[in-house]
C-alpha cells in the first residue's frame, strides 16, 4: 500500500478549488450565509432585558405617583404602556402577555410619604422566563427603593411588596422543559416522516408508489399518521418524566393540555 503522497493531496485540493469555483451557488453562499447568521443572531438574539412592558395602576393620581412613574419610565428596563383603572385589569394584561410587570399604587400613597411613613407600593412580575424576570423583579425594586433620595426624604421609604405569578420561584425548569416537550414532538414528527419518504427513494419503492392511483396527499398523510402517533407518545413520556423527575407541575386541565398539544403535532406537521 502507497504511503501519504503531498503529490495527490494537492490534486485533490485543486480539483476541489476549481469545483467551488465552477459551483456559482455554493460559492456565494459560502460568503452570505455567515453575514445573514451575524444578522440574525446579532439583532434578533439578545439576551438584554430593556424596554420590559409594565403595567400601571395608579390609585393616588397625585404628582408624587406621577414622578414614581415617571422614574421608572426613565429607566432603561420599563416601557410602561398599560394604564389600567383597576387591578382586574392588570390581572388580565399580565394573563394575556401584554405586560411583563405590573406596578400598582395605593389611594394613600402621597398621604403617607407627607407624613414620613412607609406607604406600600406592590409590584408584580411575570415569572413565565426566569432569565428576564429575575431581572426585572432586582431591577423594579431598586428604582421604586431609589424613589425616596430627593431632597425632602432622609431615606428611601417606600415599601415594596413584591408577587411573582406563574413561577413563584423562577425555576428555569418550569421555563425550558414544557418548551422542550413541543421540540421533541416537532422533530420526532416531521423528521421521521422526512426519513420515511427519502427511504423510499433510496430503497427504489418512490416510483412503484407513483405508479399507483395513490394520491401525492394520501401518501404524505398516510406516512404523517404513524408518526404522528409516535410523537404523541413520546410527548408523554416527556410530561411524565418532566413531572416527576422535573417536579414541574400542570396546572388546569390534563386532557385539554393533550388535545391542545395533538392539534399543535398536526399543525407542525
Amino acid at each position: 500500500m502507497n504511503g501519504f503522497s503531498i503529490r495527490r493531496l494537492v490534486a485533490i485540493a485543486k480539483k476541489e478549488f476549481i469545483q467551488i469555483k465552477r459551483d456559482k451557488a455554493s460559492f456565494v453562499l459560502a460568503f452570505v450565509a455567515p453575514f445573514i447568521m451575524l444578522m440574525l443572531f446579532g439583532y434578533a438574539v439578545k439576551m438584554d432585558v430593556e424596554n420590559v412592558n409594565i403595567g400601571i395602576l395608579d390609585m393616588a393620581k397625585t404628582q408624587e405617583s406621577r414622578e414614581l412613574i415617571k422614574k421608572l419610565q426613565n429607566a432603561k428596563y420599563f416601557k410602561p404602556t398599560f394604564f389600567a383603572q383597576n387591578q382586574s385589569e392588570i390581572e388580565s394584561g399580565l394573563d394575556s402577555g401584554e405586560i411583563k410587570a405590573a406596578l400598582i399604587i395605593p389611594s394613600d400613597f402621597t398621604k403617607l410619604l407627607k407624613q414620613n411613613k412607609s406607604p406600600e407600593v406592590l409590584f408584580i412580575v411575570d415569572g413565565t422566563d426566569p432569565t428576564i424576570a429575575k431581572t426585572v423583579f432586582s431591577s423594579g425594586i431598586l428604582t421604586i427603593q431609589n424613589f425616596g433620595e430627593r431632597n425632602y426624604f432622609a431615606k428611601p421609604i417606600v415599601d415594596v411588596r413584591t408577587r411573582v405569578k406563574y413561577n413563584p420561584s423562577m425555576k428555569s425548569e418550569l421555563f425550558t422543559i414544557p418548551g422542550l416537550m413541543g421540540l421533541i414532538m416537532q422533530n420526532i414528527t416531521i423528521i421521521l416522516t422526512a426519513f420515511a419518504i427519502v427511504r423510499e427513494r433510496e430503497k427504489g419503492t418512490m416510483e412503484q408508489l407513483i405508479v399507483t392511483p395513490i394520491k401525492s396527499i394520501e401518501l404524505i398523510l398516510g406516512k404523517l399518521v404513524p408518526y404522528t402517533f409516535l410523537g404523541l407518545g413520546d410527548f408523554l413520556v416527556a410530561l411524565l418524566f418532566g413531572i416527576l423527575w422535573f417536579k414541574v407541575p400542570v396546572r388546569g386541565s390534563i386532557f385539554y393540555f393533550l388535545s391542545w398539544e395533538w392539534n399543535l403535532s398536526f399543525a407542525r406537521s
